[in-house]
């Protein structure tokens, strides 16, 4: 019962913090190569701020279905 776009925002929020908390501690290990990091980040950056005016021009119920087929479509593939 919640609007698509608050469950896709808090969805979102909660990846930053997981994955900030996550490529500190590789960082902290001197794992992480931060050229490649930053060749891999920009094209994710630029996707979150297209995927966020996208996900506002769309109908929420438009957005609902594209991302049940999206799920269905990568469900099979996760239970591998």
């Amino acid at each position: 019962g919640v609007p698509m776009l608050l469950a896709v925002a808090v969805a979102q929020v909660q990846s930053i913090f997981i994955a900030t908390f996550a490529a500190s501690g590789y960082f902290l290990q001197g794992n992480v190569l931060v050229p490649l990091a930053v060749v891999i980040g920009t094209p994710l950056l630029f996707g979150v701020v297209v995927g966020w005016r996208v996900a506002h021009a769309i109908d929420p119920e438009k957005l609902k279905v594209a991302l049940g087929v999206v799920l269905l479509g990568v469900g099979p593939y996760l239970a591998l």
